[in-house]
């Protein structure tokens, strides 16, 4: 007897295409947002300890207060302020990597569902069949979005503004993973962009790019939301049997 699907939204979650990777991403969402807000708690309440030992030291002798607030303390403080950047470029290196995995697993199950046998190598350099998106420079995750596009045939129906947003976390990811967070020529709408994207800055005088806890934090969110999305209209779209 031929299975009949049901096509209620939530259907894909429990594919045999999809179930599992609807699964995995639930916890790597959860599991990144707590890294996140736990890497900035323990920098805070780090923080108020050293200021608390300083104080108490003071009220103790204010010669060695003076002493330890000029050396050990402001040593201490810009350790812990280096280790807040590197929860936050910790984050967003880990975060954009799981992103793309994630997309890229979705391309291969939309593959399958649709008769079509891709190797990775041959999704990460696929060529968009529309002459007009060939003319611009297109990322692996580009080539692979367009490929699940063409082949589930579900465009417009792609949440393209959040795409947008994806895209604009990509560059800053490149800029912070790859330069430390400067700014290379080879992204220059970094210096514009983030000015409209609350928790992304751009800091002029050292032409580089920081996020904080915030912007995380929602680019977390429309990441995996983007990824369920997407699942979901490739499921709608998949041939019947």
């Amino acid at each position: 007897m031929a299975v009949k699907y049901d096509m209620t939204p939530d259907n894909y979650k429990l594919s045999t295409s999809f179930e599992l990777i609807n699964s995995e991403i639930v916890f790597k969402e959860a599991a990144i947002k707590d890294f996140i807000v736990d890497g900035e708690k323990l920098v805070k309440e780090k923080q108020e300890k050293l200021i608390k030992d300083l104080n108490a030291l003071y009220q103790k002798n204010e010669e060695l207060g003076r002493i330890s607030e000029q050396h050990g303390h402001f040593h201490d403080c810009t350790v812990n302020e280096s280790m807040q950047e590197a929860f936050l470029l910790a984050s967003t290196s880990y975060l954009y990597s799981q992103f793309e995995f994630y997309l890229n697993e979705i391309a291969k199950r939309t593959a399958e569902l649709f008769n079509i046998e891709i190797s990775h190598l041959d999704l990460e350099n696929y060529v968009p069949k529309k002459k007009n998106r060939r003319k611009k420079r297109l990322s692996k995750i580009d080539r692979i979005i367009f490929f699940i596009d063409e082949t589930a045939k579900i465009n417009p129906n792609i949440p393209y503004f959040e795409w947008d947003k994806i895209k604009l976390f990509q560059q800053a990811r490149n800029c912070i993973t790859h330069n430390n967070g400067y700014v290379s020529p080879n992204y220059p709408t970094m210096k514009i962009l983030p000015y409209s994207n609350r928790g992304l800055s751009y800091d002029i005088d050292n032409n580089r790019i920081s996020v904080n806890k915030e912007y995380l934090l929602e680019i977390n969110k429309i990441c995996f939301d983007f990824l369920n999305k997407t699942m979901e209209k490739v499921w709608v779209m998949r041939p019947r049997i």
